[in-house]
């Protein structure tokens, strides 16, 4: 860490919203009590430069900087940073927060140079320099809460001011860390709700904004708001000032009741510039007419947009805002979220705040409060809210999100809000965790590689590890591990999903394929870079119940393996993009998709009962369940940070050079070195990653590791017979051996019409013939009619669930393309066949290729 990030780390006060957060941003000044983040840290031909904008001379800046040991010896070194070290300096006076019980929580200390640091209690006796993951709460609450209701209560900008006002018996309180954007909480309006509340601002701008704050927050919470700034205070005077210059609790009282209603700005006001204001909290409109202004009520309640959130995709950037109300009878009315694009119509007034929130008839009317509500709400904060996984470059930056946030090159980056959907939300990274804890962490997770053999446990692990590397090179594959009830394979994806969220578990997964596809290809589309557990494919009811599934299965994975989604139109007939899938689908079932090139773009692995040590097992689980998995993978995020730009560049050069590797030997289908290679690159990089933190050794684990390198071979290779069961000519030749088997069909001799040679073996029975003709055998010769064939294979199939998903001119010309057909045409794949004195088209095959082809008993 350079120079530069150690100071504004070291100066960062780590409070939600504040500036001093943002990279290259100014950070808060050490030589005042610097609530608004007023220095710039900066380096200049090698030289350290600081400058205060708050006024502080750069000699009391860098004194201020030597003194909390910051600040490098003769500008050629670096600082020590002493985070959570006790501060130097002396302890003048401490201020107690307490929650509602009186319990400490944590306190701030005023130090002499003056500065301010807060300290929270270790549990042993002693103090922790830091407020890490301490509940935030106003000064004095337990007194606030204890206060009557009626009574006036005071919010002031520092806790010497409050104690100084509550020794002459004024119920008062503070925020923690002075004025400042965000430093007031949203969590701490509901203490004032039903309170009369007087806000006394210092004088200077941060404390006057301030009061702003506090003000529109409570607006709708307390029973009254008011901001008194006092008399006669002088430049960055406070109430402490005023009341050594001879102000009293009387006056301040008697000025506290005089003080009109806080109603904020453009509001409870006529303005010159819209004729839209409120009175007794109803919107009203100013009409100008020849006869003079009259002013019409426009609805019976007073709205306000009082944030607005911008909710980013990764595709898409939509706009929802956040309102409040109260109707004019004076009860509140719920804070409500509305999309933008529903605004407009406001039509959410009546399904959000019910009958008695209502808009008054007239022309134009609705245009109006429209337009009067955004009018009104004045400068309304912005935020953006992120609502997917994976990588996103921000402010330069690589970042991943996830549900509690993101990691980027030094861990959790504060300031960053990620809202997940659904069960998805459970998908949240620790902070990565460093020394013996990572170590840990990491064999914790190389530990279910010994699960099962590796055919089986080096495909999870190297499918979780690659996941992350979705941003680098396409995640074009998923993961199906097939087996009966019983297998354990449900537990085993498990693991898997458990590396990206603690809280995953065989009760808490992502989602089922009982959920439609539409669901299912949006969920995996905002998953990015993630592994995404679909769990049970099992098809069961009728044959539309399991076509439905089969469907669904092969519109989520095959848009996975092609990343592309469902095209959509938007409700004004424009197109929409498509929710592409982006994340490592991994699914489990007892019965494996159907379709050949489907099952091509699968991984497929199988899990027999006995295979899963269940001892093992259970131990697995409950590192699950501590988050060591989850802590391995946030390590490994982190340690992929600032290799993200290398990494889109090598990682498809060695993708490249793995398949060209693995196509060496012959596969049945050329999509399996691409899968092969993808997976190899998870573990791989895992396997990197794990020996350069030195989790892992290469003497130690060197071996495990070449098994996994080959057991992912070994599974790829037994791909084939998956893939094979799907080959269209194979199934349509095996649907129709059944057909004559079972009596559904038969064939007929090409010479007679009657019975053939072998004849119960061609659908006869005795002298008569079963079912439909769906050919003619002419010695050696299987001449098959082509239509007639097609449709009973088809049939057959439909009736098992699924279908030939193929036409029959494309059916025949893969018949040829693998050498099955005896004879054709030039440019045809049919024939002409002398049949009884006709020469119909016929498919010729011979019967020793159609033997060869299925299994006749």
């Amino acid at each position: 860490m350079d120079t530069i990030e150690i100071i504004r780390q070291a100066l960062q006060c780590g409070q939600p919203g504040c500036e001093c957060g943002k990279p290259k941003g100014h950070v808060h000044c050490p030589a005042h009590q610097d609530h608004t983040p007023y220095l710039s840290v900066s380096k200049k031909n090698g030289k350290l430069l600081v400058k205060c904008f708050g006024g502080c001379e750069q000699a009391q800046v860098v004194a201020a900087l030597k003194d909390r040991n910051l600040w490098p010896h003769g500008n050629n070194g670096r600082p020590r940073p002493r985070v959570d070290a006790k501060p130097k300096g002396r302890i003048i006076a401490t201020y107690d927060y307490r929650d509602e019980k009186g319990h400490l929580l944590f306190q701030v200390c005023r130090l002499q140079p003056k500065s301010f640091r807060q300290r929270r209690p270790d549990g042993s006796g002693g103090w922790m320099w830091n407020t890490d993951g301490v509940r935030r709460v106003p000064y004095r609450l337990p007194e606030l809460l204890g206060a009557d209701p009626a009574v006036l209560v005071c919010i002031v900008e520092g806790e010497g001011d409050a104690d100084g006002l509550a020794a002459r018996g004024l119920v008062v309180t503070t925020n923690p860390g002075g004025a400042g954007k965000g430093k007031w909480r949203e969590e701490f309006n509901e203490f004032f709700r039903g309170r009369l509340v007087v806000i006394l601002p210092d004088n200077d701008k941060a404390g006057h904004q301030h009061a702003q704050d506090i003000a529109h927050n409570l607006r709708r919470i307390a029973a009254s708001v008011k901001i008194l700034n006092l008399p006669e205070l002088p430049e960055k005077g406070d109430v402490s000032d005023w009341l050594r210059a001879g102000g009293t609790k009387e006056q301040l009282s008697a000025l506290a009741d005089a003080a009109p209603e806080w109603q904020g700005p453009a509001r409870e006001t006529e303005q010159e510039d819209h004729p839209y204001s409120v009175r007794k909290d109803a919107i009203v409109y100013k009409k100008l007419t020849r006869h003079g202004p009259i002013i019409t009520p426009i609805c019976n309640f007073n709205a306000a947009i009082v944030g607005e959130q911008v909710r980013d995709d990764g595709m898409e950037r939509q706009v929802c805002l956040t309102l409040e109300g109260r109707l004019a009878e004076g009860r509140p009315l719920p804070k409500v979220e509305v999309p933008a694009s529903q605004f407009l119509g406001m039509n959410w007034v009546t399904s959000a705040w019910g009958s008695k929130a209502i808009i008054y008839a007239g022309f134009g009317t609705r245009d109006h409060l429209r337009a009067a509500i955004q009018l009104l709400s004045g400068e309304v904060p912005t935020k953006t809210v992120f609502t997917h996984t994976g990588w996103r470059h921000i402010d330069g930056e690589w970042l991943y999100l996830h549900g509690g946030g993101a990691i980027g090159a030094q861990g959790p980056v504060d300031g960053t809000s990620v809202v997940l959907e659904g069960r998805l939300s459970h998908l949240v990274l620790p902070p990565p965790p460093t020394g013996e804890g990572l170590k840990a962490a990491v064999r914790a997770s190389w530990a279910l590689l010994k699960l099962a053999p590796p055919t089986i446990t080096a495909p999870l692990l190297a499918a979780t590890y690659r996941a992350p590397l979705g941003e680098c090179i396409a995640l074009d594959l998923s993961l199906f591990f097939s087996g009966q009830t019983g297998s354990q394979k449900t537990e085993l994806t498990v693991l898997g999903q458990a590396h990206f969220g603690a809280d995953f578990n065989r009760s808490n997964l992502p989602d089922s394929w009982a959920s439609t596809a539409n669901a299912l290809e949006k969920l995996a589309f905002l998953a990015k870079d993630a592994v995404l557990i679909v769990d049970d494919f099992c098809p069961r009811g009728g044959p539309a119940d399991v076509s439905r599934l089969h469907a669904a299965a092969d519109r989520v994975f095959r848009g996975a393996a092609n990343r592309a989604g469902r095209g959509r139109l938007a409700p004004d007939g424009s197109l929409k993009l498509p929710y592409a899938p982006r994340a490592f689908i991994i699914s489990s079932g007892e019965d494996i998709p159907t379709g050949y090139s489907l099952r091509a773009r699968l991984f497929i692995v199988e899990v027999k009962r006995g295979d899963v040590d269940l001892p093992s097992l259970s131990r697995a689980q409950v590192d699950a369940a501590q988050g060591l998995c989850a802590q391995s993978l946030a390590a490994y995020i982190q340690w992929l940070v600032p290799r993200m730009d290398m990494l889109k560049t090598t990682l498809p050069q060695r993708a490249r050079g793995l398949r060209e590797e693995i196509r060496g030997e012959p596969w049945a289908h050329d999509k399996t070195p691409d899968n092969l290679a993808s997976l190899l690159l998870g573990l791989e990089t895992f396997w990197s990653f794990a020996i350069e933190v030195g989790a892992l050794s290469q003497d130690e684990d060197g071996e495990l590791y070449a098994k996994a390198w080959e057991a992912l071979f070994e599974t790829a290779r037994a791909q084939a017979g998956h893939q094979e069961a799907e080959d269209p000519t194979g199934r349509f030749l095996s649907l129709l051996a059944s057909a004559l088997i079972s009596g559904r069909a038969h064939l007929a001799d090409a010479h007679t019409g009657g019975w053939p040679e072998d004849a119960g073996s061609w659908g006869w029975k005795g002298s008569e013939p079963q079912g439909g003709l769906v050919g003619w055998l002419d010695g050696a010769n299987l001449l098959l009619e082509p239509d007639a064939a097609f449709a009973m294979a088809q049939r057959l199939a439909r009736e098992q669930g699924g279908g030939l998903a193929i036409t029959p001119r494309t059916l025949w010309r893969r018949m040829a393309d693998r050498g099955l057909l005896a004879s054709r045409e030039v440019g045809r794949n049919l024939r002409y066949w002398t049949i009884q004195n006709r020469r119909p088209r016929v498919l010729h095959l011979l019967v020793e290729t159609f033997h060869q082809e299925i299994i006749l008993p």
